[in-house]
């Protein structure tokens, strides 16, 4: 697993919130899910209430000490 700074994941949600292009977390994702998370993903894409993402990254920030729930709550505000 690669190790993905707070300032690097600060500046790729910045980027995803200047472009909105989600794919920009697409290898932070890869990083930094284990297989629980992959589970967790698919259970909600079955669900029908599959996460963007942006949504997924944040999450995955936040379990890896990158963000807290209020920097997470207030990125969530700004799109």
């Amino acid at each position: 697993m690669a190790t993905l700074s707070r300032k690097e994941a600060q500046d790729l949600i910045e980027a995803y919130l200047e472009s909105r292009d989600e794919s920009i977390f697409a290898d932070a994702i890869a990083d930094l899910k284990t297989h629980d998370d992959e589970g967790n993903f698919a259970i909600m894409l079955g669900s029908g209430n599959e996460a963007s993402p942006f949504i997924k990254a944040l999450y995955l920030f936040k379990k890896a000490g990158l963000i807290n729930q209020a920097e997470s709550t207030a990125y969530i505000r700004r799109t």
